[in-house]
């Protein structure tokens, strides 16, 4: 079932200044997109990231008024708690959880460097294979460059919590 996601813009005060609801659905085909992860670009692009039903991670870019500029999605059928954040270079990093797009088709996470167009740079995989799932948390930067992601595996793995650096 197709659905609608919905965003709204505060200013510094609290008021509100517009809200948006966006359909994502694909025409006659089931398709429906769930957020998880919102980060705002140098520009005040507004970067969306998330799941889609049935099966796969959807990203997208939209202007600082909210219209839709771009979006992407990889076919997947077990992503989780995807992750997207703009860059100070400009390009976007994307995290997956529990992808099977990678070489040895064994899920693990995924981190992917983006441009600003959202085409794929390149790709890095990295977890626990041969678990039930591996969940992208959390995806940052630090003020070297450095791209770093959290996640954690369930439930096969002992406790911890497993971080991830990729320069």
């Amino acid at each position: 079932m197709s659905h609608y996601v919905f965003m709204a813009l505060l200013d510094p005060s609290g008021n509100l200044v517009w809200t948006k609801t966006l359909y994502v659905g694909t025409g006659g085909n089931n398709f429906s997109f769930y957020p998880y992860s919102l980060d705002i670009a140098a520009n005040d692009d507004i970067l969306l990231a998330g799941n889609y039903l049935p099966g796969g991670t959807a990203y997208m870019r939209l202007d600082q008024n909210g219209n839709f500029l771009w979006g992407k999605s990889i076919a997947d059928n077990a992503t989780f708690l995807n992750q997207i954040i703009s860059l100070s270079n400009g390009d976007l990093a994307l995290h997956m959880g529990n992808s099977n797009q990678v070489s040895d088709g064994v899920p693990k996470n995924m981190i992917s460097v983006l441009d600003p167009s959202g085409n794929i740079k390149l790709t890095r995989s990295f977890g626990y294979a041969n678990v039930t799932l591996n969940y992208a948390c959390g995806l940052g930067q630090d003020a070297a460059g450095h791209i770093v992601g959290i996640g954690y595996t369930y439930p096969t793995m002992t406790g911890g919590i497993h971080f991830y650096s990729m320069d």
